[in-house]
């Protein structure tokens, strides 16, 4: 930096375990190709060059779910009682099959994981999808030369597409999950290579609850049990889990509040994201790999503000993001079982992150915008350093809308969304926290220690 930010500390880190050299690849990015034209734009590819990602994903998060091979496209069966989120999706594909007529392939995929030097996740779709549809994928995929060798099976089935009917019944608890997993996974592995880890699914209800007694509600319980039912078994190789506050929730307010922005308020929950995302990744991350020994945990998805807002109201700042991922990014990388972790997401459309659907031409890159996509990481062994940077990116035609200024903890300025409203993206997708409140106008630190998670009764 050119100079010092007024009321800066001085941040020292604390040797917390032995020293261990890190994978040769671990941290990712989600990168999605049906969300924007990513693939395909020469600009875009290079800046996702640079961040030297270890791990991308195809097709997506929840669209996996929809995807269809043979086009290339999402087919999402939307039906009068849908959930929000399946009509969500719903409206969103008819977008998507405009802006990609001809569909996005993991052959199209590949050649962009392979130039930026990653190595892809492949999503099967389990959800609207039969196993011998999928076993067929996988031949033409396996005659291509197109499969990876981490398969994650399916996307938060625990969540059911949040509350959607059909999702529900097809995944109505752990048990018939992974009777119909197991399906799927005996029919792809003899078509995959050598070595190839297949994961199943962990819910991640302990980064929210510290004990199962706090999840009060039905959907709440669910993902409980879903968590407590894990067990190890020799036909998996790896489990997944997904790790996103619920932002105003850690403050104690209910879940879609949308509590005014001011410096006293963005303080509190500053301090109480940073005690969620360092003791609560600690929590979720310590629990599972208890309950699952021997297996590799992989975050397919986590980012510390919680899901994408459309910023129509969020309460985490550029600035304070930086932070939180600095600091969930060292929780993780305390857990040797992580071997995976993709932030959500690598997106270079800053204000509209779920409807980029624009021209393929390649667009002017400048630093009129910011992708969300902060942790990133220089490779070499037990020499890996971790670099949260913002990636500039997202200008030119329509690409640069800036927003207002507002002065942020610590006497620092940055984008401020406007206030008011809440996201329509997520109006479901976890519950709140049932803990307590941290101590109200005191503004946040940097810390040597563990923070303590306003949900727990103390330090972790």
């Amino acid at each position: 930096m050119a100079g010092k930010v007024q009321g800066a500390e001085r941040l020292s880190l604390v040797r917390t375990g032995p020293e261990r050299t890190l994978p040769g690849r671990l941290l990712g990015a989600s990168s999605e190709a049906l969300l924007e034209h990513l693939i395909d734009n020469p600009p875009k590819v290079a800046i996702a060059r640079e961040m030297q990602l270890g791990y991308v994903c195809f097709p997506g998060g929840s669209q996996s779910s929809y995807y269809n091979w043979r086009t290339g496209l999402i087919d999402i069966p939307e039906k009068r009682d849908s959930s929000a989120y399946v009509k969500f999706w719903a409206r969103i594909a008819p977008k998507i099959r405009r802006a990609f007529p001809r569909g996005v392939t993991m052959h199209d995929y590949r050649p962009f994981a392979e130039s930026i030097g990653a190595e892809a996740i492949l999503v099967p779709n389990l959800e609207t999808s039969s196993v011998a549809d999928q076993t067929a994928w996988f031949r033409k995929l396996q005659a291509g030369n197109d499969l990876p060798t981490h398969i994650e099976l399916g996307n938060e089935f625990y969540l059911g597409m949040l509350n959607d009917p059909d999702s529900m019944r097809r995944w109505p608890d752990l048990p018939a999950t992974m009777v119909v997993t197991r399906a799927y996974t005996q029919a792809l592995r003899p078509l995959c290579p050598a070595g190839t880890k297949f994961a199943v699914q962990a819910a991640g209800s302990e980064f929210h609850w510290t004990q199962p007694s706090q999840a009060i509600r039905p959907f709440q319980r669910r993902q409980v049990s879903w968590d407590t039912g894990l067990k190890p078994e020799p036909w998996f190789e790896a489990v997944t889990i997904h790790l996103y506050p619920d932002s105003v929730a850690t403050l104690g307010y209910p879940h879609g509040a949308t509590p005014a922005l001011t410096d006293t308020f963005r303080a509190r929950l500053f301090s109480a994201l940073l005690g969620r995302v360092d003791a609560g990744t600690d929590r979720a991350l310590g629990r599972l790999a208890a309950r699952l020994p021997g297996k590799e945990i992989w975050i397919t998805e986590w980012n510390p503000r919680g899901g994408n807002p459309d910023f129509s109201y969020d309460p985490v700042t550029p600035p304070m993001n930086m932070h939180l991922t600095a600091r969930m990014t060292l929780a993780i990388l305390r857990h040797p079982e992580v071997t995976a972790s993709l932030f959500f997401m690598l997106n270079f459309a800053p204000d509209r992150p779920f409807f980029p659907l624009r021209a393929r031409r390649a667009r002017r890159i400048s630093a009129d915008g910011h992708s969300h996509c902060p942790a990133l990481v220089q490779r070499g062994g037990h020499r890996r350093r971790v670099v949260p940077a913002l990636c500039r990116a997202g200008g030119g035609a329509g690409g640069g809308r800036r927003r207002s200024t507002g002065v942020l903890p610590g006497g620092r300025s940055g984008p401020v969304p406007p206030e008011g409203r809440r996201d329509p993206h997520h109006p479901e997708r976890f519950a709140p926290s049932s803990g307590g409140q941290s101590n109200p106008g005191v503004a946040a630190s940097p810390q040597t220690g563990p923070r303590r998670d306003p949900c727990d009764g103390g330090p972790v």
